[in-house]
């Protein structure tokens, strides 16, 4: 899909010529066809292979021009199932687990501007994505935000990328760039920071980098023309930092610095460049190379390291398809495959370039063809719309075959230099390469199996339940039960209680190896208001090659019920504590006053972290202690706060108003506002009202002067949880309580204490604690509380302090610093190695077991001890108590402790308890569960098997079917068995099968596993049968139950079979369709319909009929064959040679029964007559360089327009389309363009198009060739008016160009007239002058020679008009009106030249008012129709 025609010339050296001529010596091909696939349309989508269901058999998906996704069986070639796209698909599928269900899937983007993402084993629709314009860039999938999850990227026409959710298809992020996106995108972590990102190339000539994440763009490298091609990543160069490789139009490959996008080299090809380069050790040094097809045909090799020519070699045509390394024929050396244009396929020997192989294809190659897997198989697709599997013996040892193997399209070449693997996502297939060769290998996914544990020891209260607001850690023991590492694994943990909190909620385990057992740890937080009861926790483990593990466990929550809060108060003014007054118990003038507050919970759930608050409104009144926290208030208790206040000695008034608060953590509260002072004074209401009575203000008091000290409290009683060590460790909330001592002459009064920190992490929930008066001598306390986080390391903690007094006798700015211990985080798991090579553990054994201690902490654990118990007396363990040393954060110790199990136990699972503590007493505990596998005894008593069944066809399960009970033909069948052991012995590893010998009877799953049986006990299975067309009524099933220790039930079952009517059908072997309604397309006038017509009662009648568009629109056949032979029979074999006519051709075949039932089905067949290449020239000026000429409105963008039309829906490449617009339409241009480029360009069996909208002009001629006096011209831009004859281009000059024209169906639409009347796009040559009688003997002339017409906007002697209500010119809108569809005047699908013309004649009469006539003039003779266009949109 070139976009331009390049000449280019080669020099080759003597020993290149040589190599020439010798790799293209005839050789005996050893590729043999093993089928081949008929799409109904062109193939540019390169095929992959993916086993889409899971049954070990692997498929080939591609897309085609015939707007279906395929998905064919790689055994047989037949269509496993199909899907339809409204457009065609240019596309190549990526595959993957997009919506995690463990089955592959299918994404695929079409030109009808969607992304598809379907189910891999049925087709159906997962979600759809509209991308607004047509998108031609193969999809990538990778888990580009690193959550477990997998995103789609892909490139748009709008040039756009796309990152879109996996599961829902929704946008992520968008990013623009300057052009078309026809480019796949490439994904690998290009800087090493953890994050992907994404490279892509556009059409605005630049390669982007972009931050998988956030869609920002880190850097892009400027080419010097359009970036067609998808980039690859890799290290090229073995300095351990991936690079980017990609060509461009401009026929460079440039190699990129992966990290900045600065450039390391390039190299030139011949030509332009739009394959997807590949690399791999092409020539056996050791070393990457770069294999890269070009447009001059030549597929050549480059050093990675230096960019150099290695090698190169010439095909028969372009190349754009991705070369595939491998070692094609089993000689132990590297070999490179090329698909080309020239219809053959290339294997080239790598390390020197010689031809050592080439096979013929029925097409052009412009997808990549791949490697099936190690037998040797190569598929690949052609633009006939055919897809071969061909048979090479020997290949093996695959290094790049469609991006390396991945499915996923990321084009990063993970293993440059060593052998690798990747896993195919859903775990279905391991695919490998490396000196055994390529293969395809099952594999094993990883189980788990898990224990839970609440631990609330260290930041809850210990009793093992989840209460309000507390933090407990849920412990889960992860035990890896299969031989395989699984990696990549995720833990996530939800619950649907919306007061429990996880942190993390996902974890990312990483790998755990086989047989390996690890403790994992989340903090799981309960809400304050959350229920008594129990919780669920879920929990889902998910891994690369794990099977999906998913578990709930049940939490005890102990809730609260809600607490009921009342309030005492009194005032205190003696001079203790924070109070000076006269301790009268009344409020005076100038007194400060404790404000006691007593508070009783009377309800049934502890207020929590009670608070006191006091306010006022009344002025003169100073609150110096507002709040107090109360702490926690169980039921029935209660607790007393003090608040402190001041009445200023000019109070003026009689009463002080007092509003009190307590309110808990939970947001229950109650409010106080009737608190009357003791002194005489009117009754007062709410808000507290106070009497005040004037006293004399006390003397001046002598200094205090203050010190301090404090102490730490982390015992979990108040507002603190800890441990209770006195030390301050992370995670713990801490009660700092400050000591203030008065050793000054004076009482402090007013005092305060508050805390701050620069440090954000940390939280301050008490920043400031009233103390209240300190007398001299005396000392007061207040409690300052925050939290230090669960991350922060061991250091110190700085903080400011401050000491408040109201005369200003504190001290502020005082700095302390408080040592951090960052507490250590053990976890733990381990190996059990048991005797010999044994599998089990078994009585009488000597068992090792390795324990692998963890320090996932901050802190270091010093000193650990590790103690292994066991309660079983079975059990001896051998020195169950060892030093562990220190553990250092993120560091790991190993130890091994032995034990041995007694003969004679008779226990099957065995429980250790393990517990390690250090020397700052940090404790962790876990369990280990052992499993001992007992000898079968002797005395076994025998188990007794029955069955019940019972058939559902009711569509529950698997089953399909009426609900009838009865078994019908193509219903599926879930049979339900229950066996009951009625035996005293227990019945181990139960399994069902099922047996029918009627060939109809098709069994789905004729087996199934119950697992062990106890005795009273019973299980259910379920075994799946399908039934196909059966004749007999009555079918008999063997139905077969056992056991391993030798019980056996066996049974026949009856089962009865509904006859249904016979059926009418029509099987076609010719051609092959694989959905009903699907286009057939052929370029031979005729097709072979070949079939068989069943009726079960006998034929009636058999009509084959043929129609040009819809069959059933109530027309009449163009042609019907009747077979009167077929009457009679049941089956009739018709075969017949049916005559196509140009377009959509419906073929129907009409079936009849002895009783009247009949079947008719309908094939579409586009019969498109075959054609050359499609060239066109596209003229529009509508302003002249000579203001004389009279500007026209539309010609410009009518003919941009038209050039739209024909390189979009008309099929005509850019690279083929010239368009002269305004200032570029001079004489000179217009002459080359028409002259040399068609003349150059268009052979005979060429369609050439010509287009021109612009003034045309007699002149006074009176020799003129026509008759009529008159010389007519076509004005192109830089024409003079009043000398055409030097500067305009005659029309009789055009008939001599049209002659150097080797095309024999060319059309010229001419939007534009002569008659030099106004009004139209015309002017007369001279001033004054005026037409006569204009001849159209000149157009004639124009269309003279074999397969030339021309069709004209208007008669000689008329105007061709434009009109502003249409926006163009009319004979230009009408035109462009019947291309798109609406000259299908016989509703075939084509337009023909001869429908275009009458739909111009008749709607341009219409719309002018009969004022313009279009003429269409054809003197030559024409092979066939001339088709300007398709449309099956109707």
């Amino acid at each position: 899909m070139k976009k331009e025609t390049m000449l280019t010339v080669f020099k080759y050296s003597f020993v290149f010529i040589l190599m020439t001529i010798l790799c293209n010596i005839s050789l005996a091909s050893t590729i043999t066809e093993k089928w081949q696939y008929k799409a109904g349309g062109e193939i540019f989508s390169s095929p992959v292979s993916a086993d889409l269901n899971g049954d070990g058999k692997l498929k080939i998906i591609f897309g085609s021009n015939d707007t279906y996704v395929h998905v064919i069986d790689v055994d047989t070639g037949v269509t496993v199932w199909s899907y339809k796209t409204g457009d065609k698909i240019i596309s190549s599928p990526a595959v993957a687990d997009i919506n995690g269900d463990g089955r592959l899937d299918i994404i695929v983007a079409s030109q009808d501007h969607f992304v598809y993402a379907l189910k891999g084993n049925t087709g159906e629709l997962l979600w759809k994505f509209d991308g607004k314009d047509w998108i031609n860039s193969s999809p990538v999938v990778c888990d580009v935000k690193g959550d477990g999850l997998l995103e789609v990227i892909v490139g748009s026409q709008k040039g756009i990328v796309y990152l879109l959710e996996g599961k829902t298809g929704k946008v992520i992020w968008e990013f623009p760039t300057g052009g078309v996106v026809t480019s796949s995108p490439a994904v690998a972590d290009l800087d090493g920071d953890g994050i992907l990102e994404i490279i892509v190339g556009s059409w605005d000539n630049k390669v982007y980098c972009i931050k998988g994440d956030t869609g920002k763009e880190l850097w892009n490298f400027v080419t010097m023309d359009d970036v067609v091609a998808s980039p690859i990543i890799g290290d090229i160069n073995g300095n351990g930092k991936l690079e980017v490789i990609v060509g461009s139009y401009d026929r460079n490959i440039y190699a990129l610095n992966g990290k900045e996008g600065q450039l390391i080299w390039k190299y030139t090809t011949g030509d332009s460049i739009d394959g997807t380069p590949s690399m791999g050790d092409i020539d056996g040094d050791g070393k990457i190379e770069i294999a890269a097809g070009s447009y001059d045909n030549f597929l050549h090799i480059i050093n990675g390291s230096t960019g150099e020519l290695i090698w190169k070699q010439s095909t028969g045509n372009w190349i754009s398809s991705s070369p595939v390394i491998a070692d094609m024929d089993g000689d132990g050396l590297t070999d490179v495959l090329i698909a080309s244009w020239d219809e053959h396929i290339y294997i080239f020997n790598g390390k020197d370039g010689i031809l050592k192989d080439k096979y013929k294809l029925s097409g052009r190659l412009f997808s990549s063809p791949g490697i099936l897997d190690g037998s040797g198989k190569i598929f690949v697709a052609t633009d006939t719309g055919k897809v071969y599997l061909l048979n090479l013996p020997g290949c093996k040892n695959i290094a790049w075959s469609k991006f390396c193997g991945d499915s996923w399209n990321t084009g990063y070449y993970k293993n440059a230099l060593s052998y690798g693997q990747a896993i195919s996502q859903g775990g279905n297939a391991l695919l490998k390469w490396g000196p055994e060769g390529y293969k395809m290998a099952e594999v094993k996914k990883v189980k788990f199996n898990c224990s839970y544990e609440i631990n609330d020891k260290q930041m809850g209260n210990g009793d093992g339940t989840l209460q309000p607001g507390e933090t407990v850690v849920l412990s889960i023991l992860l035990s890896n039960t299969t031989g395989e590492e699984g990696s990549d694994i995720k833990l996530k943990v939800s619950s649907k209680n919306p007061d429990i909190a996880f942190t993390p909620q996902v974890l990312n385990v990483g790998s755990i190896s086989s047989s390996e057992t690890r403790q994992l740890e989340i903090a799981m937080k309960a809400g304050e208001k959350i229920a008594t009861g129990s919780a669920d926790i879920n929990i889902e483990i998910e891994g690369k090659n794990t099977e999906k593990f998913s578990d709930k466990y049940e939490v005890a929550v102990i809730g609260e019920g809600n607490p009921d809060l009342t309030m005492e108060a009194r005032i205190d003014d003696d001079m203790n504590g924070s109070s000076s007054g006269n301790g009268d118990g009344k409020l005076n003038p100038g007194e400060t006053a404790e404000l006691w507050v007593t508070v009783k919970n009377n309800g049934k759930g502890t207020a929590r972290d009670t608070m006191l608050k006091i306010s006022t409104a009344t002025q003169g009144v100073n609150l110096l202690q507002e709040q107090v926290l109360l702490g926690n208030i169980p039921p029935g208790e209660e607790a007393a706060g003090k608040l402190v206040f001041q009445v200023e000695s000019g109070v003026k008034g009689n009463k002080v108003e007092l509003n009190i608060k307590a309110s808990d953590k939970r947001g229950y509260s109650k409010e106080l506002s009737d608190i009357i002072a003791l002194v005489p004074a009117p009754p007062v209401v709410t808000p507290t009202q106070v009497a005040i009575t004037q006293t004399p203000a006390p003397a001046p008091e002598l200094p205090p002067s203050l010190s301090y000290s404090y102490r730490i409290d982390d015992d979990n009683t108040g507002a603190s949880s800890g441990n209770g060590n006195s030390v301050i460790n992370s995670g713990e909330t801490i009660e700092l309580w400050v000591t203030v001592k008065n050793t000054g002459k004076g009482t402090a009064k007013g005092v305060t204490v508050s805390l701050k920190s620069e440090d954000s992490k940390l939280a301050i929930s008490q920043g400031k604690s009233l103390i209240g008066n300190i007398p001299l001598g005396s000392e007061g306390e207040g409690k300052l509380v925050f939290t230090v986080p669960r991350d922060m390391p061991s250091g110190n903690l700085k903080f400011t302090l401050d000491l408040g007094e109201e005369k200003g006798y504190g001290k502020s700015g005082e700095q302390i610093a408080i040592t951090v211990v960052a507490p250590p985080v053990l976890s733990y798991s381990y190996k059990i190695f048991k005797t010999g090579d044994k599998k089990d553990i078994n009585p009488g054994d000597t068992v090792t077991m390795k324990i692998f201690v963890k320090n996932d902490g901050v802190g270091s654990s010093e000193g650990v001890k590790m103690t292994l118990t066991c309660d079983s007396p079975v059990i001896k363990i051998n020195n169950n108590t060892m030093d562990l040393g220190n553990i250092a954060p993120g560091g790991q110790v190993e130890k091994e402790i032995s034990f041995s199990v007694d003969k004679s136990t008779k226990e099957e699972d065995l429980l250790f308890k393990v517990k390690f503590l250090d020397s700052q007493k940090y404790e962790k505990e876990g369990d280990i569960s052992v499993a001992v596998v007992l000898p079968f005894l002797e005395e076994v008593k025998p188990a007794v098997l029955s069955a019940t069944y019972q058939f559902k066809d009711d569509g529950s399960g698997t089953s399909s079917g009426n609900s009838d009970g009865i078994i019908n033909p193509g219903e599926t069948i879930d049979l339900w068995v229950t066996v009951k052991n009625t035996g005293e012995g227990t019945a181990k590893r139960v399994s069902l099968s099922l047996e029918c010998g009627n060939s109809n009877i098709v069994i789905n799953k004729g087996k199934d596993e119950l697992g062990n049986i106890h005795p009273g006990g019973e299980e259910k299975g379920k075994l799946i049968f399908t039934a196909k067309d059966i004749s007999e009524k009555n079918l008999k099933f063997k139905l077969s139950v056992q056991d391993t220790q030798g019980a056996v039930s066996q049974q026949e079952i009856a089962a009865e079979m509904k006859q249904l009517e016979a059926p009418v059908t029509i099987a076609l072997n010719k051609p092959s369709i694989s959905s009903d309604g699907q286009i057939i397309e052929v370029s031979d006038s005729k097709i072979t319909i070949e079939g068989i017509a069943k009726a079960g009662n006998g034929l009636g009648g058999f009509e084959l009929s043929s129609y040009v568009g819809k069959a059933n629109e109530g027309k009449n056949p163009d042609w019907t064959e009747k077979g009167p032979q077929a009457v009679g029979k049941k089956e009739f074999f018709f075969t017949r040679d049916v005559s196509l006519k140009p377009g959509l051709n419906y073929i129907s075949i009409r079936v009849i029964d002895a009783t009247g039932k009949e079947t008719i089905k309908e094939i579409p067949v586009l019969y498109k007559p075959k054609e050359g290449q499609k060239w066109a020239v596209v003229i529009g000026i509508g302003n002249y360089e000579n203001q004389k000429v009279r500007t026209l409105q539309y010609s410009a963008s009518d003919a941009q327009s038209v050039y739209d039309y024909l390189t979009t829906k008309g099929g005509f490449p850019k690279d083929h389309v010239i368009l002269l617009l305004n200032e570029k339409a001079t004489l000179k241009e217009v002459k080359t363009a028409l002259g040399t480029f068609l003349r150059e360009k268009a052979m005979k069996d060429d369609l050439v198009f010509i287009y021109y909208s612009g003034h045309g002009a007699p002149e006074i001629d009176p020799r003129s060739a026509d008759g009529d006096g008159l010389s007519k011209y076509i004005v192109t831009h830089d024409a003079d008016p009043d000398n055409l004859y030097a500067t305009g281009l005659p029309m009789d000059e055009i008939t001599n160009i049209f002659s150097r024209i080797a095309s024999e169906r060319v059309v010229f639409f001419v939007d534009s007239c002569y008659s030099g009347a106004s009004g139209g796009k015309t002017f007369f040559a001279e001033q004054g002058g005026k037409a006569g009688n204009i001849s159209d003997n000149f157009l004639k002339q124009l269309s003279s020679g074999k397969g030339r017409l021309v069709i004209t906007a208007s008669d000689a002697n008329e105007v061709a008009l434009e009109s502003q209500k249409l926006g163009h010119g009319i004979f230009t809108y009408y035109l462009l009106k019947g291309l798109r569809g609406e000259a299908d005047i016989d509703k075939n699908g084509v337009i023909t030249v001869d429908e275009v013309y009458r739909f111009l004649h008749d709607e341009v009469a219409k719309e002018s008012q009969n004022k313009q006539h279009p003429l269409k003039i054809s003197r030559g003779q024409t092979e066939g129709e001339i088709i300007l266009g398709t449309d099956l949109t109707k």
